[in-house]
């Protein structure tokens, strides 16, 4: 059953942990958020904020400690004084290599009586804060506080890498739990209380009698009124919501409000409830989704039930597209379940290189997918019914599958036919190699589809496909792939093909380009390269490589060493070291340089 659809009292009591054990009255306690710091270590990363959903206000304290010794210092105004004091960290830490062990901070407090001095640990909370169930709370004593000007400084003593919200200054005798807070898709706390949304995913179902959940607490007595509106980004149109019940949850005080959803069609909207007691407000940005939600059963009946006849049909472009049609009805499957139920977990491997490759997961992205390809399957049935062939003359990004050569498996790929293909002679084309923590979404989804505007604009034909070099085996799937891909868009320019990959894709660009140096151009290796012996292989094929300088996953000590091994050859290389980046892909920069070195190559005479 969707959360959506479960009623507001069975979310409540299923998630509360009493936050503040029977404290019905006013208590010295402070929330301070992460991001508003005074000081960061001069080696911190360029981007030091991240968006985070499910964190307070939306935002965290990047993982920017680096290395021991490195401090982040706060600058409080205690209002009162707290006896017997407690610092609560609320955090997300994912411990996705099997050595690694909790982090370790100082944590000292001037200025609020006599110095005091205490230890933080940071365990693994599973992940590194998309989801609201990834954050935990790592907690310390600090003796008595007394009001007035405060400095808060938190020293990395081991590894203290880690996303963090904020933190509770808080009486001993004042319970924190994070399970409580951890119910929350959006969430806003405060030294009052806080104000959040009951949810487990941000993309909602607002049809069949659905409800939206809001949750309200109070540190100092009963949660006062609570209000919501929505506002879609279509037209603007602004709705008050109605609220249908409101009832106490556990014995913490909380209250938890249901309002109904008004009629309004699937799409992007902004939500913002506001409660006076604690006096806070939150905003969130909302997926609808309830009548794709219900038109999908229907629609994947009909598209499963065209494909099995197919299989055994003599349609002349069955061969052009079945394995597309196939995976296309096991993608919609995948899809329509993710709508209706939480996501399957991934393994702390997968999440932890998902994190570092910035791979993302966003509900809004994951619904325009979706539709994207429910429209796409339509339409290639449509053709095929009509005896068209399937793909001719189209455009635009499009799901595809094809069957691998080594044991038949189902492989789906996604391919972008530029705007300009039908109308050149010769265009360009880019092989794309997700990392280890991705799949055939990872280029595509990235940051609102910006790698693939930037690829139509510059009139490149571009395949990204499911390949694991782990458990597959790439040797075989990775080239027979560029071969159909060649074959079957023979308006590609083989003088003008490329490859380019990060983290795993990296390395498997290094290896498909020295293995096959008379098939392309040039190549870009980001964040991964290979063995330097294998160098002398790329004579004809420059190289550029992209590598963070503070890159934890894949250091760039690697990438020098083919870099340095290619001049000492003669080769044509480039390599950019940005000293404050990490394992990430950064779309707009990156892109940009190696489009800009692709432009500069093309296939040498007998190569």
């Amino acid at each position: 059953m969707n959360a959506s659809t479960l009623p507001c009292w069975l979310l409540a009591v299923a998630g509360t942990v009493a936050l503040l054990a029977g404290c019905s009255t006013a208590a010295p306690l402070l929330w301070h958020e992460a991001e508003s710091y005074t000081a960061a270590p001069p080696s911190a990363l360029d981007k030091t904020v991240d968006d985070r959903v499910p964190a307070s206000g939306g935002q965290v304290l990047y993982s920017v400690m680096g290395k021991e010794g490195n401090t982040i210092t706060y600058d409080l105004d205690l209002p009162a004084d707290i006896p017997d004091a407690v610092i609560h960290v609320r955090y997300a830490r994912l411990h996705w290599r099997e050595t690694m062990t909790p982090g370790i901070m100082a944590v000292e407090v001037a200025g609020a009586g006599e110095p005091r001095k205490a230890e933080l640990a940071f365990d693994n909370t599973g992940g590194w804060g998309t989801r609201q169930q990834h954050f935990g709370l790592a907690s310390a004593a600090l003796g008595d506080l007394k009001a007035g000007p405060v400095r808060l400084t938190l020293t990395v003593v081991k590894d203290a890498d880690q996303n963090t919200d904020g933190f509770f200054l808080a009486p001993a005798g004042v319970a924190i739990d994070a399970k409580e807070l951890s119910r929350l898709a959006r969430v806003q706390i405060t030294s009052d209380g806080y104000l959040g949304l009951l949810a487990n995913s941000m993309v909602t179902r607002q049809t069949g009698g659905a409800r939206l959940c809001v949750a309200a607490r109070s540190f100092t007595g009963t949660p006062g009124e609570v209000e919501a509106a929505v506002i879609t980004k279509s037209g603007g149109r602004r709705m008050e919501l109605r609220q249908v019940q409101s009832s106490a949850a556990g014995t913490d005080g909380t209250v938890v409000v249901e309002f109904a959803w008004p009629e309004v069609p699937d799409g992007d909207c902004t939500l913002e409830i506001a409660c006076d007691a604690p006096k806070t407000a939150v905003t969130a940005d909302l997926v609808l989704a309830g009548q794709l939600i219900a038109a999908m059963e229907e629609d994947l009946g009909a598209i499963e039930q065209y494909v099995s006849g197919l299989a055994a049909s003599d349609n002349p472009y069955r061969g052009v597209c079945l394995a597309d049609l196939e995976h296309a009805v096991e993608y919609l499957k995948a899809g329509q379940k993710s709508l209706t139920e939480s996501a399957p977990a991934r393994t702390a491997w997968q999440e932890g290189l998902a994190e570092h490759e910035g791979r993302i997961l966003d509900g809004r992205m994951a619904v325009t997918s979706i539709r994207h390809a429910l429209a796409q399957t339509q339409e290639t049935i449509r053709r095929l019914k009509a005896g068209e062939h399937p793909y001719e003359g189209r455009t635009g990004e499009m799901r595809r599958a094809y069957r691998s050569a080594s044991d038949n498996a189902l492989i789906p790929y996604r391919v972008l036919i530029p705007e300009a293909y039908w109308t050149t002679d010769k265009v360009p084309f880019v092989y794309m190699l997700h990392g280890g923590g991705g799949d055939e979404n990872y280029w595509p989804e990235m940051a609102d589809g910006l790698l693939l505007e930037m690829l139509n604009r510059a009139g490149y034909v571009a395949v990204m496909p499911k390949w694991h070099s782990r458990n597959r085996p790439s040797d075989v799937d990775v080239p027979q792939l560029l071969e159909l891909t060649m074959k079957e868009y023979p308006r590609i320019d083989a003088d003008r093909v490329y490859c380019t990959g990060i983290s795993m894709g990296g390395f498997g660009t290094y290896t498909l380009t020295t293995a096959r140096p008379g098939t392309f151009a040039a190549a870009c290796c980001v964040s991964g390269t290979g063995d330097a012996d294998r160098a002398d292989r790329l004579k004809n094929v420059p190289l550029l490589i992209l590598q963070g300088g503070s890159d934890g996953v894949v250091p760039p000590a690697g990438a020098e060493r083919v870099a340095a091994r290619m001049k000492e050859l003669g080769q044509t290389v480039e390599i950019h070291v940005f000293p404050t980046h990490g394992h990430a892909y950064y779309p707009e920069q990156y892109m940009k340089l190696t489009l800009d070195f692709f432009g500069r190559h093309r296939r040498t005479a007998g190569q």
